[in-house]
């Protein structure tokens, strides 16, 4: 079991107006414990918690979801996901003028490579053909993909379940930045928990790991019902990081100076990692770089204490300092970039990185 810390993210999202205040936030801090190793079969225990917020948007929000979601190509798919829900409870006559709607739009906005009529029937399908709309290829579906958390019958998130490779069950979820639907993740994997805390909501997603060295990586909504604001943040750990004896009830802000090391437990090791029996196998390249090392920063960093114990500190270090060098990596993390069309490994929302630090190091 390993202990699961949320932050707040130095970006918050305000999710009704789009607006991205990058000041800094005082930290918010919960901790839960669950199992090391994501379990596909489990029961969804999270998911089942999230319905109750599922809920179907009226139609003229519905025309301006399909509307900022036809807009990229990339999210065809979703696009008709989204249809296909909306469509579930949505007069016949409603769904024929959003066709129709689509219709006059990609006649104008002709895809690229492919007859028009060929392009629609995924359209006509999903809005027309009333004997393939309540089917799902999903086991973890939602009632409804759009999320709303204070009850105001506006969409706080938009949460698209995804097939990965495996075949592995997730989502692809978006929140609204700068006025737009992007995307906060894209993952196998499930929602852990939602719970309410001093009036705010609290939803983690966690992904999936394949990989013997993926890190865990760990994904955090919390929507603030007075401000109706959306704060997400995400997390790296090793599965392997030692539980501290005893959390800060509030974490501590602090900086680190150059040179400090990463450690999944309290205690120097320095020993390189011994190479796989397998002849051709490269060593591991995930969980620690060497010994109990999961990463090195040479510079200054800033981030927060999470945990005492002795002479060592468990902490969090902010998102905005690159580590020199670091074994987590997760092979369900990178982002589309929407400008270019093309994918990076590398992830698109920078995540706090996890792990027990020197006292020597941090000031």
């Amino acid at each position: 079991m390993i202990c699961i810390f949320y932050i707040h993210s130095t970006i918050t999202y305000a999710q009704k107006n789009g607006e991205i205040n990058h000041k800094i936030i005082p930290p918010f801090a919960l901790i839960k414990s669950f199992p090391n190793s994501y379990n596909q079969n489990g029961e969804y225990i999270g998911l089942k918690e999230l319905h109750q917020y599922c809920f179907l948007p009226n139609e003229l929000e519905q025309k301006n979801i399909l509307r900022a979601f036809r807009q990229k190509v990339h999210l065809y798919q979703d696009y008709l996901i989204l249809i296909k829900m909306f469509a579930k409870k949505t007069s016949y006559p409603e769904r024929k003028a959003i066709y129709l709607d689509l219709y006059e739009y990609y006649k104008k906005n002709p895809p690229e490579n492919e007859k028009l009529e060929t392009f629609m029937e995924g359209f006509q399908t999903s809005l027309l053909d009333t004997t393939d709309q309540n089917k799902t290829e999903y086991p973890n579906s939602l009632p409804f993909p759009t999320i709303d958390f204070d009850g105001d019958k506006q969409t706080d998130l938009i949460a698209i379940p995804s097939g990965y490779f495996g075949p592995s069950y997730g989502f692809r979820t978006y929140g609204l930045v700068n006025g737009t639907w992007q995307v906060l993740w894209s993952a196998g994997g499930d929602f852990n928990e939602i719970l309410k805390k001093n009036n705010t909501i609290i939803l983690r997603y966690r992904n999936l790991t394949i990989d013997e060295t993926e890190t865990d990586v760990l994904h955090n909504v919390l929507y603030d019902l007075d401000k109706k604001q959306t704060n997400y943040s995400k997390f790296y750990y090793a599965d392997t990081t030692e539980l501290p004896k005893k959390m800060l009830e509030i974490p501590l802000k602090c900086s680190f100076k150059p040179n400090f090391k990463l450690r999944i437990f309290p205690k120097v090791v320095n020993l390189p990692i011994a190479p796989k029996n397998d002849e051709g196998m490269p060593a591991p390249n995930g969980k620690c770089l060497y010994g109990n090392v999961t990463a090195e920063f040479d510079k200054p960093a800033e981030g927060y204490i999470l945990a005492k114990q002795g002479k060592w500190f468990l902490v969090a270090v902010s998102p905005n300092f690159e580590p020199k060098k670091a074994s987590f990596w997760h092979g369900m993390d990178g982002y589309l970039n929407e400008e270019t069309g093309q994918y990076s490994d590398k992830p698109f929302w920078k995540p706090y990185l996890l792990g027990w630090v020197e006292k020597q190091f941090v000031k």
